[in-house]
Formats: C-alpha cells, structure tokens, sequence
C-alpha cells in the first residue's frame, strides 16, 4: 500500500505543481513517520504568514475498502492560538463548519485552529486532474475566507455573535 500511496501522492504533486505552482516536498515513511506526506507551502494567505498544507492518505483496510482511497488536505491556521478552547470557541468553529462548502474546522493540539477536508478517489483510475485542482481550489478557498475571521477573533477584535451573524 505504501509505494501505491508514494506513487499518487507524486501525481498530486505534479498537479500541485501544474495548476497552482506551490513548492511541494514528499516525505517517505520511516521509523518515525509510518505514513507518506505531501507538504505544500502555501502562498501568505490574507494575515500575510507563512503556512502549508499536508496532504496525507488515510489509512484504511484493504479488505473492507477495495475502490477508494481517502487523500486528508489538513492545514493549521496560522497566527491563531487559543490559551483555552473555550465553549464560544467551539460554537464558531461548529457553526462555520456546519456553512463551508468543503473542509470543517477543529481545534489541534488544544490550542490551534485548523482546517481537514477528505477527498476520495479511485483506488484503480488515474487522479482527475481538473477535478483534483478543482478541489483543492476550493479548500484553499474557504482557508482564506475563514482565516481573517477567526484571526479577529483570535485577537479580540470581534465577538463570537459578530461571527456567528456574518458569516
């Protein structure tokens, strides 16, 4: 499953590459990593940091799951750390997952907002390019979108009813 997973995360880079020209690097399975990971630097989004975007297979057993695979976009938002994941907090995540056309939002490593979308495809055709840069387009969309919310949020400059009615 490992080298089938190398070889697709290596189209996703050359899609990556074609349609968007984001610098990209593959990292192989080791002793530390069990898994293979496409990272994508991303341009400065709107808050103007620096930020990636992982790109990981989700593993699933072959004998359950035989036609699809399960490719994991996962980002953090940058500059957006919380002391406390408070219930307001949550509330605006829930409530801005439950609208985004693609992706939900969370809270990583109980002080980081970040942002997962699962895209399937066929474990026996080609990756559709169009559709694939497509989607990740979008994905890379709702990131911007949110990002300066939640950044005002982060930061005090709007409350959890100001997001709640704009968005």
């Amino acid at each position: 499953m490992q080298n089938s997973d190398i070889n697709q995360l290596k189209e996703v880079k050359k899609i990556i590459e074609k349609h968007f020209k984001f610098e990209s690097h593959l990292i192989e399975p080791s002793e530390i990593n069990s898994l293979s990971t496409l990272i994508c630097i991303l341009p400065k989004g709107p808050v103007r940091l620096e930020r990636n975007l992982n790109l990981t297979f989700l593993p699933l057993n072959d004998k359950d799951i035989k036609e699809i695979k399960l490719l994991q976009f996962f980002s953090i938002l940058p500059g957006q750390t919380f002391k406390n994941a408070d219930d307001k907090l949550k509330d605006v995540l829930l409530y801005i997952s439950q609208r985004t056309a693609l992706g939900n939002f969370s809270i990583h490593n109980s002080n980081e907002i970040a942002i997962r979308y699962v895209y399937p495809f066929s474990k026996n055709n080609e990756i559709d390019s169009s559709n694939f840069a497509e989607t990740l387009s979008l994905f890379l969309l709702t990131l911007d979108l949110f990002s300066i919310k939640l950044r005002n949020f982060a930061n005090g400059l709007v409350s959890a009813a100001d997001i709640l009615k704009n968005v």
